[in-house]
């Protein structure tokens, strides 16, 4: 009966053993595949914060570029202004010597 009773013992820790080496096995295969999800999903990251920081730049090159055209328009602007402005005087000159010419004329 103790034979028996040894022989049952023995039995019940090796499938107990089994069963952790079982257990084991599992955890370590979930365990990789976490990993492997972690380095996917970092990879990912890193991939977005490249495509950020390359839209990021884009946007202000765009901006500079639309601060120098605004200049360039704000330049034309005054230009335009200081044109008009002589063809005013270009015109009130025009005036005031047909004003002249006909007082001349009638003189």
């Amino acid at each position: 009966a103790v034979v028996s009773t040894q022989s049952t013992g023995f039995e019940m820790v090796f499938r107990l053993e089994e069963e952790k080496r079982a257990e084991a096995e599992e955890l370590k295969d979930e365990s990789e595949q976490l990993r492997s999800e972690v380095s996917k999903t970092k990879s990912e990251s890193e991939s977005i914060a490249a495509l950020l920081d390359k839209k990021t730049a884009t946007i202000a090159k765009l901006q500079a570029e639309m601060a120098v055209l605004e200049g360039r328009i704000s330049e034309r602007d005054e230009k335009s202004e200081v044109l008009q402005r002589k063809i005013e005087k270009l015109e009130k000159q025009l005036q005031d010597a047909s004003e002249r010419l006909e007082i001349n004329e009638k003189g």
